[in-house]
């Protein structure tokens, strides 16, 4: 659902990687920029690429099924933020 500049989703599954794969999906975005996830109050960066966060930093990047996933490089994000399905995720919005 959106929320003024946010989209709201939640998390859907957990990859075998420990990344929460989530309900908000990038066609639903178009023409915007992405600017940052929120989890738990935790603001995570947008990235293109898992490489373009540091080993053991949190990112968030549109997966190849167009889907928003939260992941941590080299290891389980989910862990880390102590998180699974069901968990509100929340996407800020500004328009382009």
């Amino acid at each position: 659902r959106r929320d003024g500049k946010r989209r709201v989703g939640e998390g859907l599954w957990v990859d075998p990687f420990g990344n929460l794969v989530t309900n908000i999906e990038r066609e639903s975005c178009q023409g915007e920029n992405h600017l940052w996830v929120e989890v738990r109050g935790l603001k995570i960066p947008m990235v293109s690429f898992y490489s373009q966060r540091a080993k053991g930093q949190l990112g968030a990047l549109w997966n190849s099924w167009g889907l928003l996933e939260i992941f941590t490089n080299g290891a389980r994000a989910v862990e880390i933020l102590g998180v699974g399905p069901g968990e509100d995720v929340a996407l800020e919005l500004c328009s382009l």
